[in-house]
């Protein structure tokens, strides 16, 4: 008899999890859908004609990412000195799919892969970012034989230390 009635009590709660949980997941649609349909532009005017005092721009023009200057923004090894597109493999044991990367290298030797989406003038943050000087770079084993195919090797890193090699081509696809 406990046995039954607690059977049907649990029957029921997981019957108003399992809405109540449905209800989330369409609410979360429902708002993801919303968020990405707001216009940003008309959202920010409306913004500024509804708070006129918290930003006065005559008074104060916005700044510009690329008009910031502090220390050491013109040493010259964070320049880039050589910019391009570049795939990646993606990770994984079976893995034979590569993604494109805007690839910058600076003049103090770090290689950073930045998502090719993105805009080319504001960088962003890279999705990976190597220091050459502790690294290897060198050509595939023997058996792949594509010329602009090679290999960044990451020396002890990781709990391990054990190495990471991220596979690389200059190649269109």
């Amino acid at each position: 008899m406990i046995y039954q009635n607690l059977k049907v009590a649990l029957s029921l709660f997981l019957e108003w999890k399992t809405k109540s949980l449905t209800g989330d997941i369409d609410l979360h649609r429902v708002l993801k859908t919303d968020i990405v349909n707001i216009n940003i532009e008309a959202d920010w005017d409306l913004f500024i004609s509804a708070n006129p005092e918290t930003l006065n721009q005559d008074a104060a023009p916005l700044i510009k990412l690329h008009d910031l200057t502090y220390d050491g923004y013109d040493d010259p090894l964070t320049k880039v000195i050589q910019e391009g597109v570049i795939y990646k493999k993606e990770s994984g044991m079976f893995s034979t799919n590569w993604k494109s990367f805007t690839a910058l290298l600076t003049g103090s030797g770090f290689f950073h892969l930045l998502n090719s989406a993105s805009d080319k003038n504001s960088y962003g943050i890279p999705e990976l970012s190597l220091d050459l000087s502790e690294c290897t770079v060198g050509p595939l084993l023997l058996n792949d034989k594509e010329p602009e195919e090679f290999i960044i090797t990451e020396k002890s890193v990781g709990i391990f230390g054990r190495e990471v090699k991220h596979k690389v081509c200059f190649t269109t696809f």
